[in-house]
């Protein structure tokens, strides 16, 4: 009997995660890559996510904006990333990959004017001269 209660929580949290970085679905031939992973509770719509973003692309990308469903935005200057710490320019080189959380202990979400805490979106949008696109993240 344990072991069925523990299986169905186990399922319960798996459908409620994406726990491994995993390529997000997009229209765009851009040559930027954008992977995504998030958590969150089950009866909770609310939570945590991380995007990584490669540049793929034979150019570098220049005055980058994350969009969040359409409401929520912010340069990709000044965000916090995994790799470099702090974004410290507006220049998103060929080749380069960043790693940007919206988690807990290093929640770039605060950034994005008006998103409330836990929020996780479901389009995201990444606009720079020449670099545009949008993925889906659930």
């Amino acid at each position: 009997m344990k072991h069925a209660k523990f299986l169905i929580l186990l399922v319960l949290f798996a459908s409620c995660s994406s726990p491994h970085f995993k390529v997000l679905e997009t229209d765009s031939h851009s040559g930027i890559t954008m992977e995504g992973r998030y958590w969150r509770g089950y009866f909770d719509p609310t939570g945590s996510f991380e995007l990584r973003i490669t540049n793929n692309s034979n150019r570098d990308c220049k005055n980058c904006v994350i969009i969040l469903d359409r409401k929520y935005q912010h340069t990709l200057m000044g965000l916090h990333t995994r790799e470099k710490g702090m974004i410290k320019d507006s220049l998103f080189s060929k080749g380069e990959q960043l790693t940007i959380p919206f988690i807990e202990d290093l929640n770039n979400l605060i950034f994005f004017t008006g998103a409330p805490d836990g929020y996780i979106p479901e389009d995201i949008e990444f606009k720079c001269d020449d670099c545009d696109g949008e993925w889906k993240l659930r």
